[in-house]
């Protein structure tokens, strides 16, 4: 604090303060630095995100979101260098738009943007999710069948299925994940010395028969 005192401007410095900021949870201290940050140097692209950052830590979401905005109409073309960091950005909005309940938003923004969107799966996962919270889970479900195909082994996919055929774990809060090994042990512990025991199949929502 005493080397601002004596150089306010010194870009340096409130990086090293930021970091600290950050670090000890001082989040409003945090947006006020960032914001000095970025008046110095608006031409600089971190300055922009890390100050949409902040606000999105402070749960300024519209905030946030408009701030990456403006960011976005400074920019004239994304050279292809720079083409899949320009797609994290529209993921990472998408996402401050989906926490600050604007769900539907954040679906536009990732149909409108689907060409420069490189991370085709995440995206694909990301709107089956926005779609289930928007109670459209027909839709969700064939988003969630698509992931299934791709990556059988996906804990969170069999999750989301779940969820759109109305299929609640054992207990409040207990995952896919958990849910399995819990019927796996109970079966173990109540008939260990049957030849056979009976688990959820994560694709017909039914008990089959393991061997």
């Amino acid at each position: 604090m005493n080397a601002l005192r004596i150089d306010r401007d010194n870009a340096q410095i409130l990086r090293d303060l930021a970091m600290l900021q950050i670090q000890m949870r001082d989040i409003p201290g945090f947006v006020d630095t960032r914001y000095r940050l970025l008046q110095l140097r608006s031409n600089n692209r971190n300055n922009w995100i890390s100050f949409a950052i902040a606000h999105h830590l402070d749960g300024n979401y519209e905030l946030a979101v408009q701030i990456l905005t403006a960011y976005e109409s400074t920019l004239d073309e994304i050279p292809p260098s720079e083409a899949y960091e320009h797609s994290e950005l529209l993921a990472y909005k998408a996402l401050v738009l989906a926490e600050g309940q604007q769900q539907q938003a954040a679906l536009d923004l990732l149909d409108h943007q689907q060409e420069k969107l490189k991370d085709k799966l995440g995206t694909t996962h990301t709107k089956a999710q926005l779609l289930l919270q928007l109670n459209r889970p027909q839709e969700a479900e064939t988003l969630y069948r698509k992931l299934l195909v791709l990556n059988p082994d996906d804990y969170r996919v069999h999750e989301g299925l779940h969820l759109c055929l109305g299929v609640k774990p054992l207990s409040e809060g207990q995952t896919w994940q958990q849910q399995q090994q819990q019927g796996a042990n109970n079966s173990s512990s109540s008939n260990g010395s049957s030849s056979s025991s009976s688990l959820w199949s994560p694709h017909s929502g039914k008990k089959r028969r393991l061997l």
